[in-house]
């Protein structure tokens, strides 16, 4: 494993005190991350509004709600960066949530069950790889340059 850039910030929102617990201790002690839980997606969007978080790792229950937090994040209006890098967890994935989560920017998604060592490089991943799509486009900006 190896150490992310300093003052990294994670928010880890998940249901399962297990998972967010040992996810939590675990990226701390090993990616040298300050960690943020959140146990539900109210908590997790009162975080995001802080704007100090750097990397999200979403558990997706329910899919429904967290696609919701999703769009907020992704939509400007959230205090978080608007192209915040996210690591999905899901029980499962259709093509139609698939299609969802590529539209949001999510940059992995990992399904139920999996091991702690993927979470954590997946987080790890993410904190050390610049993201290769191209940074979201401001409308408003844009339709400012025309005028």
């Amino acid at each position: 494993m190896i150490l992310s850039p300093p003052g990294q910030r994670l928010l880890l929102a998940s249901p399962d005190f297990l998972l967010r617990r040992t996810v939590a201790a675990l990226s701390r002690q090993l990616l040298a991350l300050a960690v943020e839980e959140a146990s539900g997606l109210a908590r997790a969007s009162a975080l995001l509004e802080t704007g100090e978080v750097d990397l999200l790792v979403l558990d997706l229950v329910p899919a429904d709600g967290a696609c919701a937090l999703l769009r907020h994040l992704r939509s400007g209006l959230c205090a978080a960066p608007q192209a915040l890098p996210v690591v999905a967890l899901a029980d499962a994935c259709n093509a139609a949530l698939a299609a969802e989560l590529r539209e949001l920017g999510v940059r992995r998604l990992l399904l139920k069950p999996f091991t702690v060592k993927a979470v954590l490089g997946s987080i790890e991943a993410v904190v050390t790889q610049p993201d290769p799509r191209p940074p979201p486009v401001d409308a408003s900006a844009v339709a400012g340059q025309r005028s």
